[in-house]
């Protein structure tokens, strides 16, 4: 049994790259961006890095958004009152706070 690629795999899911990006807009937008500039700058995305942005930000709508995640990392390393740690991780990127939130979680059980 083979693997999809990546065009199938946005393929069967998406139907298009245009609704696979429409799904991701909304979390690659940089500040000041509109949706239009931010569509047109993700269209020379890979297909494999945008079904990626789109399992990242469904797991961060899953977990309640970036500032829940923020605050569970705090929560799991007991750092939840320390404000210029959660400060620094208001910076971090989307993926990169999926992941932080679950390394934390695998090294507090």
């Amino acid at each position: 049994m083979a693997i999809d690629t990546p065009v199938q795999t946005m393929k069967k899911l998406h139907g298009s790259k245009d609704k696979l990006i429409s799904s991701v807009v909304g979390t690659a937008k940089q500040d000041g961006e509109s949706d239009a500039d931010a569509a047109a700058r993700l269209k020379s995305v890979s297909n494999q890095k945008l079904l990626r942005m789109g399992e990242v930000a469904k797991q961060l709508a899953d977990r309640g958004g970036r500032d829940k995640v923020v605050a569970a990392i705090g929560d799991v390393m007991g750092r939840a009152k320390d404000s210029d740690y959660l400060a620094k991780l208001g910076t971090f990127s989307n993926g990169k706070l999926i992941d932080t939130l679950r390394s934390a979680e695998k090294r507090a059980k």
